[in-house]
């Protein structure tokens, strides 16, 4: 794996929690990678689409295709 990308979404606590287990699960990684965080999707799209195979769609694809995973998800309870 190139580079590792973390997307810590919203703010306080729940943005802290997500950084905590990205460097986490990064130090338990067998081989040594580069990750980066990021606060939003676009973000994310923008450090992967350099990465992605011609043809796949590039940056928007990624994007849609995450959106729509997200759509068929629940929303968890607050």
């Amino acid at each position: 794996m190139h580079m590792s990308v973390v997307v810590a979404e919203g703010g306080g606590f729940r943005g802290a929690l997500v950084r905590a287990v990205g460097v986490t699960l990064t130090t338990l990684m067998p081989h040594s990678s580069k990750f980066k965080f990021v606060n939003d999707l676009n973000a994310a799209a923008r450090l992967i689409a350099p990465h992605l195979p011609p043809g796949s769609g590039g940056e928007d694809a990624l994007i849609r295709a995450t959106e729509e995973l997200r759509s068929m998800l629940p929303v968890p309870p607050r």
